[in-house]
């Protein structure tokens, strides 16, 4: 699995953990399904291009990604894209995965963006967010 791939999952564990949704049943990744109406989707994305350094034995990675949510009401929209920053921020401080990498920042790098209404009349917004990690170089 890609880092991006892996980060992306975390990423969805640490919104399941917090209890901001349910991997699978309203929260996706890079694929937003039709139903239910109230979803939480995320996806690697460019942009800003990702971005590797390498300092003595030690490697950064800079990635990015964006999540999108879909809700029936504008104000649960707005809500809910809060829960999620607020659960990013709190769940970077214990996220490490199995090879031992120590993330150092999950931080929003856009504010919520209104998308306005798809064509069932349900509320879009999206933000972006940049990802970065660091482990001892092999």
């Amino acid at each position: 699995m890609a880092y991006t791939d892996l980060a992306v999952f975390q990423i969805a564990q640490i919104l399941q953990n917090d209890g901001v949704g349910t991997f699978g049943t309203d929260i996706f990744i890079s694929k937003e399904p039709e139903s239910p109406d109230n979803t939480i989707t995320i996806y690697k994305t460019g942009g800003l291009p990702d971005n590797t350094l390498k300092f003595g034995n030690y490697t950064q990675e800079i990635h990015n990604f964006q999540v999108r949510v879909r809700n029936n009401n504008y104000q649960s929209a707005h809500t809910t894209m809060n829960s999620v920053r607020l659960s990013i921020e709190k769940g970077i401080k214990t996220l490490t995965d199995s090879g031992g990498t120590d993330y150092l920042k999950i931080q929003m790098v856009s504010l919520p963006i209104d998308l306005s209404r798809d064509t069932t009349n349900r509320c879009i917004i999206t933000a972006n967010f940049t990802c970065m990690r660091y482990f001892l170089s092999s």
